[in-house]
């Protein structure tokens, strides 16, 4: 019953949709679906990324997007699609839905001999805010396989992905010949990030991004140079780099010896002929020489690009105290913490609790006499938050 009732529905929106098409098509309002629903696919390695561009005014059903491998060594994984957008229609209801822009990520795994190429078979619905829904759609990709897992992306369009870039068999770059990120060291705290952008591709300023999980340094804020302005019909206006691009970037030291950093590099580029690679991140070696200072651990790396200093964290504040002051500036810092701590809310439960010590000494105690027994509550407190630090 259920499949007859799905069955039907359906055919409901064929026929709606080959009622409506002709005089939409006719105003050269309705694009074909390959038009209105574009893709490209690229292999990472381990998974392949589909960079879908849809024209505006038309959508895709989350819940009717769908990847199969036609290769049978290749075995997908669970795909990664991201949160839609809450959309309701006469057709199916509430429903999820993606416009404009989005990534779709899906991991697979390879059984005996690695082949040099796969067939993807994509099954996709969407309609137009023209109130004209398209039937499924059933589109095959071939992906070509990269030979390890540390070779460049090789980028290959699906057969949809034509409008304005000359076809399927257009050649682009893959993403690591057309983008190459390059780490070198200026001095003990400071390293340049350059990327070389290839003839007829250009980055997004703001997609430019670095990271590292290193306990031993802190990032300071990126400094980029300005880019060219662009309006970018996924993004619209935007910074953006052609040809090679360096920044700096400030790094703190918690220790001055020389040491081996990995940055993790992210960034995001298209080229000229109208196509968007997926966001990419590099992990970059650099060595560190010598540092030249290490007691600015906090300040460095939260001081805005361009300035000597900035605002920093109290956090950072005490852990400079506590690595160049001396013992009693340190005791003396943290008794006036400790001290300061009974006053703030988060002791206000131990008010009744002081409140009935000083009342169980019975109805004749003395303002002295209260006096002294809130002052050993209150110095005690501020007396174990001093030790704590110590041990």
């Amino acid at each position: 019953m259920q499949q007859l009732l799905t069955t039907s529905r359906n055919l409901l929106i064929v026929f709606s949709l080959l009622i409506a098409w002709p005089a939409s098509a006719q105003d050269g309002d309705l694009l074909r679906a390959e038009d209105a629903f574009r893709y490209a696919v690229a292999d990472t390695g381990s998974a392949i990324e589909i960079d879908w561009a849809l024209e505006e005014g038309y959508y895709l059903y989350k819940n009717k997007l769908a990847f199969e491998s036609l290769t049978p060594a290749v075995r997908l994984g669970d795909t990664g699609l991201p949160e839609g957008l809450h959309h309701e229609d006469e057709f199916f209801g509430v429903q999820q839905v993606y416009r404009d822009r989005f990534f779709v990520s899906i991991p697979y795994t390879v059984v005996g001999e690695r082949p040099s190429d796969m067939q993807l078979e994509i099954r996709s619905q969407g309609c137009a805010d023209l109130g004209i829904c398209y039937p499924p759609q059933v589109w095959k990709a071939k992906v070509s396989l990269l030979a390890s897992d540390d070779a460049p992306a090789k980028l290959d369009l699906g057969s949809d992905f034509t409008s304005g870039i000359g076809g399927a068999n257009a050649d682009f770059l893959p993403v690591d010949e057309a983008f190459q990120p390059i780490l070198s060291a200026l001095d003990g705290n400071t390293v340049e990030l350059g990327i070389r952008v290839a003839p007829g591709y250009y980055l997004y300023k703001d997609k430019i991004a670095t990271a590292t999980d290193s306990q031993q340094v802190q990032l300071g804020r990126l400094d980029l140079p300005p880019g060219e302005l662009k309006h970018d019909e996924w993004f619209g206006e935007m910074e953006v780099y052609h040809g090679d691009v360096f920044a700096t970037l400030p790094v703190a030291r918690a220790t001055p010896e020389s040491t081996q950093l990995s940055l993790a590099v992210s960034y995001q580029g298209c080229a000229d002929g109208g196509i968007c690679y997926p966001p990419v991140t590099r992990l970059l070696p650099v060595t560190l020489p010598l540092a030249t200072a290490v007691s600015t651990l906090g300040a460095l790396a939260l001081a805005p690009a361009g300035t000597g200093g900035g605002m920093v964290s109290e956090q950072d504040r005490l852990a400079a105290l506590i690595s160049n002051a001396g013992i009693l500036m340190v005791i003396a810092t943290f008794f006036g913490a400790g001290l300061l701590l009974a006053f703030t809310p988060c002791v206000l439960p131990m008010v009744p609790i002081l409140s009935g010590i000083i009342a169980g000494d019975g109805d004749n105690v003395s303002p002295a006499r209260g006096f002294s027994l809130a002052l050993s509550y209150v110095m005690g407190m501020a007396l174990v938050y001093t030790a704590m630090p110590m041990t």
